[in-house]
């Protein structure tokens, strides 16, 4: 908390000065007593777009190159939610709210002759709220799901398999009929025990589970790095950036 102390001071005296200056409420309020104060305001809010003079950059680039050096920990110490508050209102105090933006896109449209869009603010914040009872739609999918999915797509697969099968088997088994028995109704008795012989050995049983092969709890290689040689390499790395 040492190391950011003096910034912690610097962001929080800044919040405090743009979230006040920008209230146009509390501005209107205190006009009466300052007759100047709208100006010096106006003044403010232009000086928040001007860049800096020693890094010749508007604060709010700056604010936001702060993000990375935090993200990849090369400056820990960063306040980083001072600096996002900060981020947040120095964004409302130069485009300002919602009122504002509309405004500002309504006027744009109507001089270049474009017809005026509706608010989607507004038109979402009058639209009923969608309840969604947890009984009936728990109900509806169960209802859905009582046959699992892979047993059905195992059937599927048995069935067109099984009559493929089938009529290879009727050709094969008619030529050895054709072929050994020379009686007819013998042979298609034959035919007829061998169908169902063969058709019941080699039908697959429906729904019953694929075999699965136990899953792998480790890589099918080994690393040649040792965990301490990646957190002294990502360390170094840090410092470095």
């Amino acid at each position: 908390m040492a190391d950011n102390e003096a910034m912690r001071t610097v962001l929080a005296a800044l919040y405090h000065m743009v979230e006040l200056i920008r209230n146009q409420d509390m501005t209107d309020k205190l006009l009466s007593e300052d007759s100047g104060l709208s100006a010096r305001r106006s003044a403010f809010l232009a000086e928040l777009n001007e860049p800096l003079d020693h890094v010749h950059q508007p604060l709010l680039l700056v604010l936001f190159e702060m993000l990375p050096p935090f993200y990849t920990g090369a400056s820990p110490h960063y306040p980083i939610k001072k600096i996002l508050l900060l981020i947040w209102k120095i964004l409302l105090a130069t485009l300002g709210g919602w009122r504002a933006l509309d405004a500002s896109k309504t006027a744009k449209r109507a001089a270049l002759g474009l017809p005026i869009m509706e608010n989607t603010i507004e038109v979402a914040s009058s639209l009923s709220a969608t309840v969604i009872n947890d009984t009936e739609s728990g109900a509806r999918v169960a209802s859905r799901r009582i046959v699992p999915i892979g047993r059905v797509m195992a059937r599927q697969l048995a069935y067109t398999g099984s009559s493929e099968e089938a009529k290879d088997e009727e050709i094969d088994i008619g030529a050895i009929a054709g072929e050994d028995f020379g009686d007819n109704d013998g042979s298609s008795r034959k035919v007829s025990e061998l169908r169902q012989v063969s058709s019941g050995d080699r039908t697959p049983r429906a729904g019953s589970p694929m075999p699965r092969e136990p899953p792998k709890r480790s890589l099918p290689w080994k690393s040649k790095v040792s965990k301490q040689e990646i957190e002294a390499f990502l360390q170094q790395e840090r410092f470095v950036l």
